[in-house]
């Protein structure tokens, strides 16, 4: 799952796991404001999670800036990274679901995952969830 904060907006959206091994998004993003409650957060979250799945057809094109850039209102998605923080979400089995924050690097390089900084939080009420997204949001570089 991809999280990301920009401008005042979380935006939510699953990702999903081709048979090629590949990981691509799937759905529509979900878009919320940054200062919604914390119970209301965390059961967007739950619900995005729900919709991650594996076996998911590989998409024909990568073109055009994404599904987050698009909801964002952006034409590009560089235009759309700098400016935001994003934090993946992956369930670990046996562990609970981990937060991986990033860095943007530019439209070359694009996004780094910062390992060093990811947690896993094994409690999922949705109030626990939230706090870890926003918690996640506070560690991108």
């Amino acid at each position: 799952m991809s999280t990301a904060l920009h401008k005042g907006k979380i935006y939510l959206e699953a990702a999903g796991k081709a048979n090629t091994g590949q990981w691509v998004f799937v759905g529509s993003v979900e878009v919320l404001d940054k200062s919604i409650a914390d119970n209301e957060l965390g059961k967007s979250i739950l619900n995005v999670l729900n919709r991650s799945r594996e076996g998911v057809p590989l998409p024909t094109s990568f073109d055009g800036p994404g599904n987050m850039a698009i909801a964002a209102g952006c034409k590009t998605w560089p235009q759309f990274a700098r400016d935001a923080k994003s934090v993946s979400l992956e369930w670990v089995e046996n562990q609970g679901t981990e937060f991986l924050p990033s860095r943007w690097e530019g439209p070359r390089k694009g996004g780094t995952l910062l390992e060093e900084k990811a947690f896993v939080v094994n409690d999922h009420s949705p109030a626990k969830l939230a706090a870890a997204l926003r918690q996640a949001f506070d560690l991108c570089e």
